[in-house]
């Protein structure tokens, strides 16, 4: 009995130094950041680039807290100064519904949202080191983006040996591949300056490692990966918080709708921002109330609202609620064929005519050949037909820069 319960003991003790081993060290984004981030950055006059979804709470607790929270004393033990705190469009909070930070004080952000190249070299002349830490939405016309790819011009035409420490985050579709028209120059804004599909389907560091070679970027970087990243698994699997990016996306399932509801923004398609399920509630004036065909996996179930704010206040107008499986759904298809059928079947013909009058679609798709399809009332295969060599041949050259696989 006695050989039992040593061998007991000792199998027990074997095991709990086997947990020992085992257990995972911190693999959020943050958690390296303060425990080996910092490291690199010792010494260094820093700015950051972020807000509520990436190191920016910690500046939100720092308004809050008087402790050793505060995101500047864990800083200071590595000898790492702020030199100043920059937030994209929608601010620290991410509430904020354009840009500013009207909301908070907290270490006197400034907003560097619609900054040309010029005033960004001019604004990060005091950073030795620039932290990027933003969300990605998954979809193109994403200024989040366009902010990232302005401060690599600008660090590489200051030539002050700046680094770039750019911590990378999920990509929330990046199951479903890329996808959607491929932005032309002549179709570029600050929703979008890059030569890529609507939804890339990789990564900010990814995207960022092409750009910074097909523009033949002088910048001195570090990507700081993710912890066994899987871009073939839905977002939803990965057991990852969802932090909003923006006001108008405050949940997983409103950044899944937005794959689609994206392209309404620039029509005259209120999506829905001003109801309990932004971008999953769409409406307008002249939808008429009834079942439509599923489109790229996704239905479109009649649902009229009231219009409180947004491009048709004051209204109750007819609209629909969109409801699709986050593995199945095709965005590219279902924002294309609903446009289509409303070209083809829609009261008073609006869409067609606002098709041919307005040129808001061009800038959102970056390209002018998805209108015009529209307008000649061409099939999604026949646009797919011409569009997808653009995206095969995107998606060849990105082979070279992925990091996860």
């Amino acid at each position: 009995m006695l050989l039992v319960l040593l061998a007991g003991q000792a199998a027990d003790a074997a095991v709990k130094k086997k947990k020992t081993k085992s257990t995972p060290k911190n693999t959020s984004a943050a958690g390296i950041f303060f425990s080996e981030g910092v490291k690199r950055l010792k010494g260094l006059d820093t700015c950051f680039v972020t807000n509520a979804s990436g190191l920016g709470r910690f500046f939100l607790y720092e308004a809050m807290e008087d402790n050793d929270t505060h995101v500047r004393s864990r800083l200071a033990e590595h000898d790492i100064k702020i030199a100043h705190l920059f937030t994209p469009e929608h601010g620290l909070t991410a509430q904020e519904e354009d840009h500013g930070n009207t909301r908070t004080k907290a270490a006197a952000p400034e907003t560097i949202y619609l900054t040309t190249v010029e005033k960004l070299q001019e604004k990060l002349k005091d950073c030795e080191a620039i932290v990027f830490d933003l969300p990605d939405s998954g979809v193109r016309p994403y200024t989040y983006r366009t902010v990232l790819n302005r401060i690599m011009r600008a660090i590489h035409h200051a030539e002050k040996d700046q680094l770039l420490y750019l911590i990378d985050v999920p990509n929330p579709a990046s199951h479903l591949g890329p996808q959607g028209p491929v932005a032309q120059k002549s179709n570029f804004s600050y929703v979008g300056e890059e030569e890529i599909p609507f939804m890339p389907g990789f990564t900010h560091a990814e995207l960022a490692r092409k750009y910074i070679a097909d523009r033949k970027l002088k910048i001195k970087i570090h990507i700081q990966k993710m912890a066994r990243y899987n871009p073939k698994e839905a977002h939803s699997l990965r057991g990852l918080a969802f932090y909003p990016p923006s006001p108008n996306l405050p949940t997983l399932r409103a950044n899944q709708c937005y794959w689609i509801s994206v392209y309404f923004e620039a029509t005259s398609i209120e999506e829905g921002r001003i109801t309990k399920d932004p971008f999953c509630q769409i409406g307008h004036a002249d939808f008429e109330n009834r079942a439509l065909p599923k489109m790229g996996d996704v239905k479109f179930f009649p649902y009229p609202f009231y219009a409180a704010s947004g491009k048709h206040k004051g209204k109750l107008i007819a609209g629909y609620k969109l409801e699709f499986s986050e593995t199945r759904v095709n965005p590219t298809r279902a924002a294309y064929e609903f446009f289509l059928w409303h070209v083809k079947n829609g009261k008073n013909g609006f869409m067609k005519k606002w098709l041919s009058e307005k040129q808001g679609l061009d800038a959102q798709t970056g390209t002018t050949s998805y209108r015009a399809a529209l307008i000649k009332g061409l099939s999604f295969e026949a646009w797919l037909a011409k569009e997808k060599p653009r995206i095969t041949d995107f998606t060849k050259a990105m082979q070279k820069y992925r990091l996860y696989k």
